[in-house]
């Protein structure tokens, strides 16, 4: 890859440019984003903690935001010394930073509810269902995109799959902030681990985008994106640390540890200067939230060293670890014990254990009762229930009988994956007639 082939400003399909002189191209991305619903949906799910009583904790969307934020910070940064300076260092910064930003817009909005746990829900539900009779007839790799389920490939699915009743070619997004979103350049069954990029209904959409974008080593590998390293290391940034300062407002963790931990992240004259400030700041929640924006600079700033560092290997595609493996140890060094700590007393927090295994039932529930009523429904149509079960699902996830069974799916998973965590509890609720549907 050449140094202008990061920026491709070319999309899945041509629209018009009305505003062209208003926005630049990854504006409009970011502009489509943002205001699309799958995005707003984002607000009614998870995050890590359940959603918030009167204390408020992150949930996805305010998560995707801060990432979005960083993100863009740490491309505008990269872009001044990556970039060869006969070019308009202003034009590549806004066009880095514009990019890099709608791409962390765009991260979690495949995830289905629930967190990650829902990811694993879904799994689980197809790993107990592999003799189901409309499960069989899948290829095996049809069938790894399911036992294998991942927001990842979910996210591509959402921004480029022409649903019917909606627009074609799905965001319509440029084929930079599209590339930028691919952590994992392959296929379900190319890998052990759960995490890939496409599932085989977008394989073809997804070799377009890499081969018109140069990012193929070889008629089937592909590398990623530089951007993609920049996105990936704004969400461990944002996860990292305040996740942390989330688990402070619910007592998780004290003042004084979590005080320590973003102190020691600091280098000397950035700690001073914070000790400065801490000293007229009295609210416990002030006083981290200062340290938290302290701290997010302090690893922006590691970061960028690291990714201008590793310029000729990431233009050349080969595969580098995640950018905060190759901060100073030091810093790394208290990373890891933050990640030890949440990952001990954060992620298996009562309350998060709680959700994640209401959100196994549910989601496994829901999908046990679209499955058994669609397919039931296509065998026998004059099927009451059956019948009634196919009208609560949206026309857009709506497929022809004579489609293979692979696509029936998706679209049932891509129902269900889009919910929201109320809208899948109440409509579960109603399903198996926990509660009964009130008329307003």
């Amino acid at each position: 890859m050449e140094i202008d082939d990061i920026l491709n400003f070319s999309r899945l399909y041509s629209a018009a440019n009305d505003q062209k002189n208003a926005r630049s191209d990854f504006q409009r991305d970011f502009d489509r984003l943002i205001f699309s619903s799958p995005f707003r949906r984002l607000q009614n799910k998870t995050q890590v903690f359940p959603l918030p009583g009167s204390v408020f904790v992150h949930n996805r969307l305010t998560h995707t935001l801060e990432v979005s934020t960083v993100g863009r910070s740490l491309a505008t940064l990269c872009s001044w010394e990556f970039v060869p300076r006969e070019k308009d260092p202003y034009e590549n910064a806004m066009n880095w930073g514009n990019a890099v930003a709608a791409a962390c817009l765009a991260h979690d909005i495949g995830n289905p509810p629930f967190g990650h746990s829902g990811e694993e829900a879904i799994a689980q539900f197809f790993k107990k269902n592999l003799n189901a009779n409309w499960f069989k007839p899948l290829t095996n790799e049809q069938k790894s995109d399911f036992l294998q389920f991942d927001g990842n490939a979910n996210t591509f699915r959402v921004l480029t799959h022409s649903y019917p009743t909606k627009r074609p070619n799905g965001f319509g997004l440029t084929y930079t902030v599209l590339a930028s979103l691919i952590k994992y350049p392959w296929a379900s069954y190319q890998t052990e681990k759960s995490k890939f990029g496409y599932f085989q209904a977008e394989k073809k959409t997804f070799y377009q985008l890499f081969k018109n974008h140069a990012l193929v080593y070889d008629e089937d590998n592909f590398f990623r994106h530089p951007f993609v390293y920049l996105l990936e290391a704004a969400d461990d940034i944002c996860y990292h640390i305040i996740d942390m300062e989330d688990a402070h407002k619910l007592k998780i963790v004290s003042t004084n540890n979590i005080q320590n931990w973003f102190l020691s992240l600091l280098e000397d004259p950035l700690k001073e200067e914070t000790f400065s400030e801490l000293k007229i700041i009295e609210d416990a929640n002030e006083k981290i939230a200062l340290l938290r924006g302290k701290v997010i600079h302090q690893l922006i700033m590691d970061t960028k060293e690291v990714f201008l560092s590793y310029k000729e290997q990431l233009l050349k595609g080969f595969k580098i670890d995640n950018l905060l493996n190759y901060i100073p140890d030091k810093r790394k060094k208290i990373l890891s014990e933050i990640k030890i700590f949440s990952q001990k007393n954060i992620y298996n927090d009562k309350r998060v254990i709680e959700i994640e295994m209401a959100g196994k039932q549910i989601l496994g529930g829901l999908l046990e009762e679209l499955m058994e009523g669609w397919f039931t429904w296509e065998n026998n149509p004059n099927d009451r229930f059956a019948q009634k079960i196919v009208q609560l699902i949206p026309n857009q996830f709506h497929i022809q009988k004579e489609a293979n069974n692979y696509d029936k799916i998706l679209y049932i998973v891509d129902f269900v994956s889009g919910m929201t965590d109320l809208f899948a509890v109440e409509l579960f609720q109603k399903l198996k007639g926990y509660t009964f549907p009130k008329f307003s």
